[in-house]
């Protein structure tokens, strides 16, 4: 903004263009989102010259022109293969262009209207500038560009990002301002302007211009004194590194041997960093196009390129899947890689000699509508489900404009049902139907050769659902080298009669303690789901469960098991109940209106016997109201 500032005025203006391309083009070898932030203002500036200064305006969009031919020279240098250059670039725009869909979250409608007053108060100063033909007025709509995205940065995550996208306007706000005319007769207009633009930002500024943080003279004594800072820092960073150092045994286990981390914990790699091999999208959360995701998998079959292990983790955000957000590279991941030891919540595997399967085999293609549950056919091998989703033309403007909301899909079987919010753009690469797994346990027994429990249906859902089209397209793929494998039935042990200590809590998001032991809880069909969550442990070994079922009708579900609990713990006193809490969700759909009768079992630590909840849910699913 300084470099395109400076080109205002001068006679060899033309250098300073020029700087501001050179920059945006490093900056795309560093982080491809901050490139184009700096070329969007480089490339809108001769556009807005082309009103006052036509040569000038040719010869700023010439400058502009050659961005591609610089970028292209700084990436070739540095990657020094034209196949690596295509990657780079092909990856980074699938990061740019698939964040707004599958990193969304949720933020208040206070940031967007404290944004649109700061676009209003921008817009105002634009104009004020224009109305005087100032020079700076040129500037100010060569920032129209990375205000935007600084928006778009924001609003798609607003929780630690809403704030960056004041701050920025702050600085482009202040930068327009230092370049304007202010002799007499030209200063009242702009100033009103940039007077409504400061009660604008204040609000949302305030605190952070008047805090302590920024005006600290500590502050400056810690710039200036970088001895003592590089030392203080260094210790921080072996303290950070310290508190996830792997167990000692896995890292004996991996001495002299290549291996990589999944899905993203990379500092476990901090003390063998010579036999690091890092996936090309390291943190896999952030592989959530098909391509990316797809890229990670090809590293993974390739005997050239995979490590001979992988630490394996059991790790997810915003309620995501560690698996479900890159099918690919699961798969992946079961074709070539066996469990081979565990240390605690760490599991490392090993990759094979063989392949444990070579081929897919297409087994149909089907058309359903959005938001209606598919059930695959019988089968005799596991079924993969490319699942194919089109953004519809409101979807794409949202998407480009603002974000989508999140998607969600429920994977569901006679034995379990496993939901989580995906990715949409990954789900084209296949669902693995009958070995996803709930936790790192079932994840081992799956990899040491053990049956998992499979799901013959799938149901997307969500209110980012409404931005696809009508029609998804699922294209079923079996792997005839494999046979379907269906766990036996769970050992109970003998029964120890009834515990108090297993205890529904929340039913569809609505307690459950204001409901008598005789009252039918009436679940409408438009909720699409039933879940239930609480908590279980054995009270009388002072343990965690073994296992947690869900009984209905007498058939009993296996729960997933092992979620925080703190409140327990607290209440108890007792650190090992932290992670006692369960979860259990079936489609509404699986289900008749009823009644249907809930209970808990709790198999002890030991597998010796198993309890039966004291308490029991009474529901029955009743139709959905129509929309008056």
């Amino acid at each position: 903004m300084l470099l395109l500032g400076c080109a205002l005025e001068g006679r060899y203006w033309q250098y300073y263009p020029g700087g501001a391309v050179a920059v945006g083009a490093a900056l795309l070898l560093v982080k491809i989102s901050s490139g184009i932030l700096v070329l969007s203002a480089v490339a809108v500036f001769p556009v807005a010259l082309w009103v006052t200064d036509r040569t000038r305006a040719r010869q700023a969009a010439f400058l502009a022109a050659t961005a591609p031919l610089l970028v292209v020279a700084l990436l070739l240098a540095h990657a020094r293969s034209w196949s690596a250059l295509g990657q780079y670039l092909r990856a980074g725009l699938a990061i740019t262009s698939g964040y707004s869909a599958a990193m969304s979250e949720g933020g208040t409608t206070a940031f967007l209207w404290s944004a649109l007053w700061v676009a209003l108060a921008y817009g105002a100063l634009l104009g004020a500038l224009w109305r005087q033909r100032q020079p700076a007025a040129l500037l100010a709509t060569a920032c129209l560009g990375p205000l935007f995205l600084a928006f778009k940065h924001s609003v798609v995550r607003q929780a630690g990002h809403a704030q960056m996208f004041f701050l920025f306007s702050a600085l482009v706000a202040g930068t327009v301002l230092l370049f304007t005319d202010w002799r007499p007769r030209q200063w009242r207009l702009p100033a009103l302007a940039a007077l409504l633009l400061a009660a604008a930002l204040y609000p949302r500024l305030g605190q952070d211009l008047t805090g302590p943080a920024l005006v600290h003279a500590g502050s400056l004594r810690t710039l200036l004194n970088w001895r003592q800072t590089s030392v203080d820092l260094e210790a921080a960073s072996q303290a950070a590194l310290g508190a996830n150092r792997l167990p000692a045994g896995l890292l004996a286990r991996l001495r002299g041997h290549t291996f990589s981390i999944f899905p993203w914990e990379i500092t476990w790699a901090a003390p063998q960093l010579e036999n690091y091999r890092p996936l090309p999208v390291f943190q896999s959360y952030q592989a959530y196009t098909a391509a990316l995701d797809e890229w990670n998998a090809e590293f993974v079959r390739a005997p050239a390129r995979a490590p001979e292990y992988i630490v394996f983790g059991w790790q997810a955000i915003d309620d995501r899947h560690p698996l479900l957000d890159v099918p690919a590279t699961h798969l992946a991941l079961v074709q070539h890689y066996d469990a081979v030891a565990r240390f605690g919540g760490h599991l490392l595997l090993q990759r094979r000699a063989a392949p444990r399967f070579r081929q897919l085999r297409p087994a149909g293609t089907y058309t359903i509508r959005r938001g209606e549950p598919f059930r695959a056919p019988a089968r005799p091998h596991p079924l993969i489900a490319r699942i194919h989703l089109n953004l519809s033309l409101a979807g794409h403007l949202r998407n480009l404009f603002y974000r989508l909301a999140d998607v969600r899909i429920l994977l569901s079987g006679e034995g379990a049902a496993i939901g989580a919010r995906v990715p949409p753009g990954v789900l084209a690469n296949g669902v693995p139907l009958d070995f996803v797994t709930p936790d790192l346990d079932s994840f081992q027994r799956l990899l040491s050769g053990g049956p998992v429990a499979p799901a013959d249906s799938f149901e997307l859902y969500g209110p980012g659902l409404e931005s696809f089209g009508g029609e998804v397209r699922v294209e079923l793929s079996e792997l005839p080298e494999l046979p379907l494998l269906v766990p036996p039935p769970p050992q109970w042990g003998a029964a120890g009669g009834t515990l108090s200590t297993l205890r529904f809590e929340l039913l569809n998001e609505s307690g459950t303690s204001g409901f008598g032991p005789q009252e039918t809880i009436a679940i409408s069909a438009a909720e699409r789901f039933l879940t239930v969550r609480g908590y279980a442990y054995d009270s009388l070994s002072g343990t965690p469960s073994a296992a947690v079922y869900v009984e209905l009708d007498g058939q009993r579900k296996p729960a997933e098991y092992g979620l925080p609990s703190y409140g327990v713990s607290t209440m108890t006193g007792q650190p090992a109940y932290a992670l006692c809490g369960f979860r259990w969700t079936v489609p509404l759909w699986r289900l008749s209106t009823g009644p249907h009768t809930l209970r808990l079992i709790l198999v002890s630590q030991d597998g010796q016997r198993h309890y039966l909840s004291a308490e029991a849910l009474r529901i029955r699913v009743a139709p959905a109201r129509a929309a008056p």
